[in-house]
């Protein structure tokens, strides 16, 4: 898309905090992106509509698709009864926090329930939900945890309220993260709380690769946030922010092994906080009633 077509689009006022003020930076993959210029929210000025969304979730889940590698999680939950989570989804919530006795947690895009399957051994009472039909089908029958097909905005839920509500990388795929907040509070118990990764689009975070892949880019991805956007989403949508940090690992960095020196170089950076790794983990707590 060149510049005389983006500066034709509409904008939209931002999908984050309703402020009306935005400016265009620019195009991603034809997409024309916008930036807020009171929380700094990136975003996609055109998205989808929801018959495109649907339709793209329910591809990815084929054989072949982008989320291939999730499928594979199916036959570790079916051997093992179990499923292995990364550091800081272990670091940040399963073993940071532990359920009283009855707490719900909702986790919004289960996909094939690999985390719910790790929040029901650690004493939780798990529930999920997913935009791909598919991804259910094959997994509800293997893990037996209740999940729902639709988007959280959407969804019947009758076991509200909820303890925790999670959703790793989620956010990013919103059309309007304000709406998806406002819900979220909706089905939080008093101060409950609400956890999430997203990918990492700030400035202090190492390029590899001048493209990033089909998974990472329009329409796939809608929303680009650095630590200050995600911040300022949760104060503007009803949450206090705990904690919003960053990877100090770098090893799942696309293109790495063809910088091995230079990776070198800014993961050493990382571990004293002046570069940032691929992805941000945040924790924060409803308003009503939070401590």
């Amino acid at each position: 898309m060149d510049e005389r077509a983006v500066n034709c689009v509409k904008m939209r006022d931002c999908p984050g905090c309703g402020c009306a003020k935005v400016v265009m930076e620019g195009s991603l993959m034809g997409y024309p992106l916008q930036r807020c210029t009171g929380c700094r929210l990136l975003a996609v000025s055109n998205p989808p509509d929801d018959a495109s969304l649907q339709d793209i979730y329910n591809k990815v889940y084929v054989s072949g698709g982008l989320y291939q590698p999730h499928l594979k999680q199916l036959e570790e939950i079916r051997t093992l009864g179990a499923s292995r989570q990364g550091f800081y989804r272990n670091h940040m919530f399963l073993k940071r926090f532990k359920p009283a006795n009855g707490d719900r947690l909702l986790e919004v895009g289960c996909g094939v329930g690999a985390f719910l399957v790790a929040a029901r051994n650690a004493g939780w009472m798990a529930e999920g939900v997913d935009l791909s039909e598919e991804a259910l089908q094959a997994s509800a029958s293997v893990h037996g945890i209740p999940v729902h097909h639709g988007t959280l905005e959407t969804v019947s839920l009758t076991n509200a309220p909820y303890a925790a509500l999670v959703c790793w990388e989620v956010m990013e795929h919103l059309v309007q993260p304000s709406r998806f907040l406002a819900r979220a509070r909706e089905l939080l118990s008093p101060g409950g709380l609400f956890v999430c990764s997203v990918p990492n689009e700030g400035s202090k975070v190492p390029r590899y690769v001048k493209q990033l892949g089909a998974a990472s880019v329009p329409p796939i991805h809608l929303n680009f946030f650095d630590r200050q956007s995600l911040t300022r989403l949760f104060e503007q949508n009803g949450f206090i922010p705990v904690s919003v940090v960053s990877q100090k690992i770098l090893w799942s960095m696309a293109g790495r092994s063809e910088h091995m020196v230079r990776w070198f170089f800014d993961q050493c950076l990382a571990l004293v906080g002046i570069t940032e790794g691929p992805h941000l983990f945040a924790v924060a707590r409803s308003k009503s009633g939070a401590v």
